[in-house]
């Protein structure tokens, strides 16, 4: 129960299978009526780099937003069109994996090492800082730990 209410702390922070991937350069125009984050923590160790399969199976923090506006609100934080053609294709060591999906039901996919937030594919990717990762840490910031 204390999870729940955290992650309902953790949206109003915000303002708030096997999908088919939309290309970044679409995200501009794209129109979101759906997120669903799942996330396992920046500082998790593993033997070997965890992939979007991973994060999804192993994560410790899921939410879902189902309702457009908010979807557009956590869409617009994310700060996609900022994101740059990448000459580093190399899968990033992902934690965060991020799935939106558009009025047509396509999904796309996004993930985030803690250091970049970069397209499934790895060709797209922008920094994102600590206050991004503050954003999805919810151990870190919760009252009382």
């Amino acid at each position: 129960m204390r999870s729940v209410i955290t992650m309902m702390a953790a949206l109003s922070t915000f303002l708030l299978s096997a999908p088919s991937q939309v290309q970044c350069s679409e995200l501009a125009d794209a129109r979101f009526t759906n997120a669903r984050a799942y996330f396992v923590g920046w500082s998790l160790l593993t033997r070997v780099p965890l992939g979007i399969d991973g994060v999804i199976k192993m994560k410790r923090v899921y939410f879902e937003i189902n309702d457009p506006g908010l979807t557009a609100i956590f869409v617009e934080w994310l700060r996609l069109p900022d994101m740059e053609k990448r000459k580093d294709t190399h899968p990033g060591d992902a934690r965060l994996v991020v799935e939106l999906t558009d009025e047509a039901g396509d999904v796309t996919i996004l993930y985030s090492d803690g250091s970049y937030i970069l397209s499934a594919d790895s060709s797209r990717s922008r920094p994102v800082d600590e206050a991004f990762r503050d954003r999805f840490d919810l151990a870190r910031n919760s009252p009382g730990t």
